[in-house]
């Protein structure tokens, strides 16, 4: 008997069956809008979060360690909601804060700086900012953060604070100091002091890397491809040295003219001198001096900076002006060297993203484009089209080589050191690994094959002989135990082993079920041939195996038979059959029209 296929699960399963987290619906409003902050702040499914919980079963055991455990009641997850908003909102600060203080500072300064000037916008955007970074800085104490080479998340808040001091507490804090030093102190500075004080918020600059990590955040927002990711932060950063390397060519000039020292020499020299020409001086109501002021501090001053900087940054010539003066030389000669260097990387990068050096990805793109070829060329419906390529990506996570290559090129302890370590996690969760020899795990992990399973897919049927002579382990994903009737009997979740009970003629359940997957699922299975051959070489497998099968043989028949009470209720009340399979009410039949 064959049970149609459905890809949206609906469960029917009660929350104390699937494990949820329980919320009363008779909460007050403050109880419900705790509950409320508390999903907020635990960890969220998100293209972030799901390479490092791949299943339903994994998300809802880390919300439990969050959520359950007393110590981590004040702690934020590094992949909640509000941690992803929260980045969002402070990679617009920062760049921000790196686009507008160096301009502020260089450019800008001779006004921004001034000890008697009145208040500026500015002032008001600065004080809104720093405001913004203290809050910052003190949820950064109560932020969990993750370890990607290991793949933990740290929430024990000693941890917390030990490694937010170790790294950026002392940067950030400064760069609210400095932020609220220059807003309340400046106007007892003098211009010549502020101007090389307030350079000094660029220590700032150290969150670079955090600011294109938000920025991946943002584009996966918008759910741009990783390759467009990649190339729109190549973008930025290279904007971002284009931009600060301006202001580092604009602030040596200034501090040396507002201490009178700016050299005949320099490449500003001929700038003004050709600016002074072109002045008019016999308009009426704009004197020399204020046209002078007006035109000197307009953006046409950064301009002419960044087209000298870009000039030396792509090794394309020196600009407009040329330099005589030894300390503006040496500047250019720096930015020079460091757009070669950055431009050389920036090349191996984009090489890297096409695929010329990553072999394996290169593969799996070769891959990917057959099998594009073969769904137009047969005319695959879009629906199907889109399963083959969430299969292909979920089986080779977008890098395809041959693991039995590799494997036979190694020696059989290598080969058995390897397979123990790869399959570790599977060794830790599976109850029937738990307590068998090192040589009896690694002669079952030698036999194992994996396969993929998309939402709808059968992975086993007890009427199927193909599937049922087989032993599965759920490495990750959900699965779910149907029977007869479409009824939902039981969620099957990581580190689950079953088919052990088809196994055994004299043990076999007469109740007709299946087992579907509800989200993608990766499962390692071993055949019945596989199986006597390791149990008859190692008799402690056969002994765990019947062990295992008598201790699963009560809740099977016990859960089997509610749901054979339940199927005979369906039978006997159409009611309840529509209300169980979600049909509260009937669509689709029109009533009879009286005459």
């Amino acid at each position: 008997m064959k049970f149609k296929q459905q890809i949206r699960h609906e469960c029917t399963l009660s929350k104390e069956q699937k494990g949820d987290i329980l919320r009363s619906p008779y909460s007050s409003p403050i109880r419900k809008l705790s509950f409320w902050y508390q999903s907020f702040r635990t960890v969220d499914k998100s293209e972030e979060s799901i390479p490092y919980f791949r299943s339903q079963c994994a998300f809802l055991k880390e919300k439990k360690r969050h959520l359950l455990t007393e110590e981590y009641k004040s702690i934020l997850h590094p992949f909640s909601q509000i941690i992803r908003k929260k980045r969002v909102i402070m990679f617009f600060m920062w760049l921000t804060s790196f686009v507008m203080d160096p301009y502020l500072g260089t450019f800008y300064a001779k006004i921004y700086l001034h000890p008697d000037r009145g208040i500026l916008p500015f002032d008001f955007i600065q004080g809104i900012m720093a405001c913004l970074y203290l809050i910052d800085v003190i949820s950064r104490f109560y932020t969990g953060y993750f370890i990607e080479m290991t793949g933990v998340v740290v929430l024990e808040p000693k941890k917390i604070y030990n490694h937010y001091l170790k790294t950026y507490f002392f940067f950030d804090f400064f760069g609210v100091v400095h932020m609220f030093f220059m807003l309340v102190l400046r106007r007892y500075l003098s211009l010549r002091a502020q101007v090389l004080i307030y350079p000094m918020v660029s220590i700032r600059v150290v969150r670079l890397i955090t600011l294109l990590y938000n920025f991946n955040v943002v584009l996966r927002e918008f759910r741009c491809r990783e390759v467009a990711r990649k190339i729109y932060t190549t973008v930025l950063f290279s904007v971002l040295l284009i931009h600060w390397s301006t202001c580092l060519i604009a602030l040596v000039p200034a501090i040396r003219e507002i201490h009178d020292h700016l050299s005949r020499e320099s490449w500003l020299a001929s700038l003004y001198m050709n600016r002074q020409n072109i002045l008019v001086a016999e308009e009426a109501n704009v004197t020399r001096a204020l046209a002078s002021e007006i035109f000197y501090g307009s953006f046409v001053d950064y301009l002419d900076h960044v087209q000298i900087v870009i000039c030396h940054f792509f090794g394309a010539g020196v600009g407009a002006y040329r330099t005589h003066d030894a300390l503006e030389r040496m500047l250019f000669s720096f930015i020079l060297m460091a757009g070669l260097m950055y431009w050389t990387t920036v090349l191996a990068h984009i090489l890297q993203i096409f695929g010329t050096l990553n072999i394996s990805e290169s593969k799996f793109e070769e891959l990917s484009m057959e099998v594009k070829h073969l769904m137009v060329m047969n005319r695959f419906p879009k629906r199907l089209r889109k399963r083959i390529r969430k299969y292909y990506t979920l089986k080779f996570d977008r890098k395809f080589f041959s693991e039995t290559i590799i494997l036979d090129t190694l020696s059989e302890h290598l080969r058995m050191e390897v397979l123990l370590y790869s399959c570790q996690i599977l060794i830790e969760k599976v109850q029937i690994f738990k307590g068998l020899s090192r040589a009896a795990v690694g002669s079952m992990l030698a036999f194992l094959q994996q396969e993929i399973y998309l939402p709808g897919d059968v992975i086993m049927s007890n009427d199927d002989p193909l599937t049922s002579k087989k032993l599965y382990f759920v490495l990750y994903g959900t699965c779910m135990v149907v029977a007869a009737e479409r009824i939902e009997a039981m969620h099957i979740e990581d580190g689950f082993q079953f088919g052990e009970l088809a196994l055994s003629e004299p043990n076999r359940i007469q109740v007709l079920y299946q087992v579907e997957a509800i989200e993608p699922v990766a499962i390692y299975y071993l055949d019945e041939r596989d199986l006597e051959y390791c149990s008859q070489h190692y008799p402690e497998i056969h002994n765990k195996l019947g062990l295992l099968m008598k201790m699963k043989m009560e809740n099977y028949r016990g859960i089997m038979s509610v749901v054979e009470l339940g199927t005979r209720r369906i039978f006997d009340n159409d009611i309840i059959a529509e209300l169980r399979i979600g049909r509260i009410l009937h669509r689709g039949v029109k009533r009879e029209q009286v005459s």
